[in-house]
């Protein structure tokens, strides 16, 4: 399984960061998007302190995260949050209408209590994510 977190400038706000990582490979993929002019006060407070990269360009992103999840090709893919699977998705689609065609299966859970390294960092989260989820079985 692929177990997915995002951060995101406030409730439905622009991407800022997305991690996904494989229980299958351990391989990790993390990205820190170009920053919005306009940051909401608490992500600025809470999650640009522990981003722990520099943003790299959409398409370079874009780019990354269609190979690795090719390389991934039928692990299901696990987010706890509507909105990561949102922003994964949108990250897939380019406003030009071109897109990249993959034959995903996505998995929204309730999850319990994670506990994160770096609290508001996608990578942490997603690690405490896939942490919890094995867990709890």
């Amino acid at each position: 399984m692929l177990y997915l977190d995002t951060e995101f400038n406030g409730f439905h706000g622009e991407l800022i960061s997305i991690a996904l990582i494989s229980s299958v490979t351990g391989k990790e993929f993390y990205e820190v998007l170009p920053l919005p002019e306009t940051i909401h006060s608490w992500v600025k407070k809470n999650v640009i302190p522990v981003l722990n990269q520099q943003p790299e360009p959409f398409q370079t992103i874009r780019h990354r995260l269609y190979h690795f999840l090719k390389y991934h090709d039928g692990e299901p893919i696990v987010a706890d949050w509507p909105e990561d699977l949102s922003h994964l998705l949108n990250l897939l689609c380019e406003p030009d209408g071109v897109s990249f065609r993959l034959e995903l299966d996505l998995r929204l859970i309730q999850s319990g209590e994670l506990h994160s390294e770096i609290h508001h960092n996608a990578l942490s989260d997603a690690r405490a994510l896939m942490h919890w989820h094995l867990n709890k079985k």
